[in-house]
This record gives structure tokens, C-alpha cells and sequence, in this order.
């Protein structure tokens, strides 16, 4: 299937839910909700594995840890930014103000920029670059080194 495809889907899986989400009435029925809410979290959840994975590709073993890190940062700087940012769109809606709190309509807005920025990361995902393969079969692998060492050449029979 691919990283890029993996990722992709994932993030389209979370945007098309968070979509589908900020459609709800305030009075919807919890079965369907949770549904929804089971999307959104599955989509988002496995976008986060794929990035963890894409972040620590390519990365040698003794700088896993570095690379880890890393990525863990990021996630954890970009969700309190995120969840900054969003909740200053639903404070934007003008009755928000008055009433101290936020409105549905505030919320919606939110909402709709997060399904937004999801689709984005999923469109994003299909940048990222794919597995370089090699097609030389003239050098060795190390494997086949270490084991031309190992055996030595008996010459030919006869």
C-alpha cells in the first residue's frame, strides 16, 4: 500500500468525518454521532502512526531516539497550537463575545477549518518521497559480502 497511500487515506478518512461532524444538529442522535466520532479518531490515530513512521524512516538506529523525539515534539507542539488556534475561530462568531462562551456556529466554523486542514495534510501526505529502489544488481548486498568472506572460493570441480 505505500506510506504516501497509507497517510493519505487516513487523513481523507479524518477530514471527510470531521466534515460529516460539524453537519450535526446540537440535537443528533448518539449512535450516529459516535460513529462519526469513531472515524474521526481511527483517520487522525493512524494519520499520527504513519507520521511517526514517516518521520523516523531513513533515520539511522543510533539516531532513532533523536528522531523520536523529534516527531513527538512536533506532535505535542502542534496540537496546543492547533487546539489554540481553533477555539480563536470559534471565539470569532460575534454572539460568542457577548455570551462569554462559544456558539454552535463558532464551533461549526472550527470545525470546518480543522476538516480543512485535514484534508490539506492528506493532500500534503502524496508529496512526501516515495522508497528509492535499487535496480543495480552488480554491487553486492552486505549480507553476500560478509558471506564471501566467510566461504572462500573452492574453485571449479575437476
Amino acid at each position: 500500500m505505500g506510506l504516501r497511500s497509507f497517510l493519505a487515506g487516513n487523513w481523507l478518512l479524518a477530514a471527510v468525518s470531521i466534515a460529516a461532524l460539524f453537519r450535526f444538529p446540537a440535537t443528533s442522535h448518539y449512535p450516529l454521532l459516535g460513529l462519526v466520532l469513531l472515524a474521526v479518531g481511527f483517520g487522525t490515530t493512524n494519520a499520527t502512526f504513519g507520521g511517526t513512521v514517516a518521520g523516523s524512516t531513513g533515520v539511522a538506529n543510533d539516531e532513532q531516539g533523536v528522531a523520536g523525539a523529534l516527531v513527538n515534539a512536533a506532535r505535542q507542539i502542534g496540537a496546543a497550537i492547533g487546539v489554540a488556534v481553533l477555539l480563536t475561530v470559534v471565539s470569532l462568531d460575534s454572539r460568542a463575545a457577548v455570551a462569554g462562551a462559544g456558539s454552535a456556529a463558532g464551533y461549526r466554523l472550527a470545525l470546518g477549518c480543522w476538516a480543512g486542514l485535514a484534508g490539506a495534510a492528506g493532500l500534503l501526505s502524496l508529496a512526501l518521497p516515495g522508497r528509492q529502489r535499487r535496480h543495480d544488481l552488480s554491487v553486492p548486498m552486505p549480507a553476500l559480502r560478509r558471506r564471501a568472506v566467510l566461504v572462500p572460493d573452492r574453485g571449479t570441480p575437476g
